[in-house]
Formats: structure tokens, sequence, C-alpha cells
């Protein structure tokens, strides 16, 4: 097991200071998506996962994306079940572009799976038989791989307009990483 070290007590003033940037930007230019989805990511980081909730019902941004910020909450808060109909009701809500690029399992299927996926007639029925076949814990209510799956596109999203530890320009690799093992929990460097 990996040891996170813990975080430097600075990072977690600066990110304090973060929302409350914010949230003064978000006064500037109410109903802005990249600020709302800024703002809910980073009271994620600080655990305010209420106040996350709170800040999506209030949404006036547009709605598909609002949507999927809530089905991001309550996921991170284990409501798969319920996070399951909110990323549907999201899907719904998405351009037709958008939904396909959601759903579409890009990086998670090697070369082979990914072909017979694009030869499928149907799509839909595909997807479907995918996550009930990838569900890992069958003791635990919805399918948590899939809305974690849904969770990491909404993460990729927060994340291709901002700034990243990375230092890099957000591209098909960091996307690649994110979509098949998720959110980094820790840094840790080495010397050589």
């Amino acid at each position: 097991e990996v040891e996170v070290p813990e975080e430097p007590v600075e990072f977690g003033m600066a990110r304090v200071q973060l929302l409350k940037d914010l949230a003064e930007i978000a006064e500037e230019i109410p109903g802005d998506s990249w600020v709302l989805g800024q703002r809910v990511y980073y009271m994620g980081q600080v655990g305010n996962w209420s106040s996350a909730d709170g800040l999506i019902r209030r949404c006036s941004g547009e709605q598909w994306w609002c949507t999927a910020l809530y089905g991001y909450v309550k996921h991170a808060l284990g409501e798969h079940v319920f996070a399951a109909e909110i990323f549907d009701r999201a899907l719904a809500q998405m351009p037709p572009k958008e939904a396909a690029a959601f759903v579409t399992p890009t990086y998670l299927l090697d070369p082979a799976a990914m072909e017979i996926y694009e030869a499928a007639e149907d799509k839909e029925a595909a997807e479907e038989r995918l996550w009930l076949m990838s569900d890992p814990l069958y003791m635990v209510d919805g399918n948590d791989r899939m809305t974690e799956q849904y969770a990491r596109q909404v993460l990729i999203r927060l994340r291709r307009h901002a700034e990243n530890p990375f230092g890099q320009v957000w591209g098909d690799d960091l996307e690649q990483l994110a979509l098949r093992y998720g959110e980094e929990l820790a840094w840790r460097r080495y010397k050589s």
C-alpha cells in the first residue's frame, strides 16, 4: 500500500483562496459553466460536497452541464443509483455529439474489443452490456463502475480548459490517463 504524504498547509490555504476568488468571479459572470465546474471541483477537493450540491441546485448555466455536475457530486457521495439516474438525464439533455463522446468507451477497451463495439449496430445495447459486465460489486446498489466512468468524463471536461499540476497543455494523453485510471490522489517526487 502506498503511503500518501500529508498535504502542506499552504496548499489547503491556496485552495480556500481559490474558492473565494471563484465565488467573486461567479458574481461577475453569473451562469458561467466553466466557473461553476471549477467551484464544484474545488469544493469537492476540500470535502465540501454539500455546498457543491447546493451550488448546482441554483445552477443557471447550460442545463446538461449542471445535470452532469450533479451526477458527479452524487457519485462522489457514493449515491450510485441516484448518480446513474442523474447521468442518464444529463445524457438526454446533451447535444448528440457530446453525448456520444461521453458514453463511447474510448481508452477502456483493447483494440479488438473496440472494433467489436464500433461494428455493433446497436451501440446503446453494447454499452449496456459493457457496464453490466463491468459492475465489480454486486453487493453495492447501482453500477459504481459506470458512474465512476461518467464522473471521469465530467472530470476531463473540468480539466480541458484549466491549469493542471503537470504543467502541460491538456491533450489526448492526459485525457486517456484520466479516463483509464481516474483522478490522481497524490504526487511524490523522488531524487534520482
